[in-house]
């Protein structure tokens, strides 16, 4: 069974940054955050890096997340999501942890559409 993974400060940073919309449906409100890879994902590479806010997407749960893997474990969506997620970040003027860098250099790759 999936459990939690994220940090608590990951889940801290997206309820203080004024960002409320599921990166899927574009609704308001999100309700969970996803991890954009996880071992379901093809593309996963184990390590502490995946604890990173950049690996973390807010959606609603029931409606978007889950029962939609195939489409959330496609390559195309996991570049649309990542690529998403930091814009936002950057925009809110997040400051990014040595666990981000390591994120993004690990899975940088995946950032090109």
């Amino acid at each position: 069974m999936l459990k939690n993974r994220f940090p608590i400060k990951v889940f801290e940073e997206w309820m203080t940054n004024d960002w409320f919309e599921c990166l899927i449906c574009k609704e308001n409100s999100f309700d969970c955050l996803h991890h954009i890879l996880s071992e379901s994902t093809k593309y996963f590479i184990p390590g502490n890096h995946n604890k990173s806010i950049l690996n973390s997407c807010p959606l609603h749960n029931d409606k978007c997340h889950l029962y939609n893997g195939a489409v959330l474990h496609t390559r195309e969506m996991i570049s649309k999501l990542l690529n998403k997620v930091e814009w936002i970040l950057m925009k809110q003027g997040y400051q990014f942890t040595e666990v981000d860098k390591q994120f993004k250099e690990i899975y940088n790759k995946l950032y090109e559409q």
